[in-house]
């Protein structure tokens, strides 16, 4: 993260953010890096109907 321009931050949807994202996050913050944040198995989140 410290020799980064950008990081990427992968979020699992099946899973929802988690604590060591957020520490991840909490870093790429701190180092003041960009961010370009994906969520990955969004085609596994049941679609609810509104």
């Amino acid at each position: 993260i410290e020799e980064a321009d950008v990081c990427i931050l992968m979020i699992d949807a099946t899973r929802g953010i988690e604590s060591q994202d957020l520490n991840i996050f909490s870093l790429i913050q701190k180092n003041r890096k960009g961010l370009v944040v994906f969520v990955n198995k969004w085609d596994l989140i049941e679609e609810k109907d509104n």
